[in-house]
């Protein structure tokens, strides 16, 4: 809560931050062949918002909602079809 935030000088922008989860998280187990990215033939794990969160207003990112989970390529969660 201190203004700037605790270590300011370890902040991350958002695409580096999701980079952290995918792609370079893929990398370093070694799986970068078959994960870290959408794309035909990948393992396809992910979350599907209602906002562009690399772009929307910080203030936004918590309040965005879940459209679907995705695990091994199927929907897991899809709050609309409840």
């Amino acid at each position: 809560w201190p203004e700037g935030g605790w270590q300011p000088q370890e902040k991350l922008d958002r695409l580096n931050a999701l980079k952290m989860f995918t792609t370079w998280a893929a990398y370093g187990e070694f799986s970068e062949n078959r994960r870290g990215i959408i794309k035909e033939g990948y393992d396809a794990d992910f979350t599907i918002y209602d906002n562009d969160i690399t772009t929307c207003k910080p203030s936004e990112i918590l309040n965005s909602k879940l459209i679907a989970t995705i695990v091994n390529g199927r929907f897991v969660h899809n709050p609309n079809q409840l």
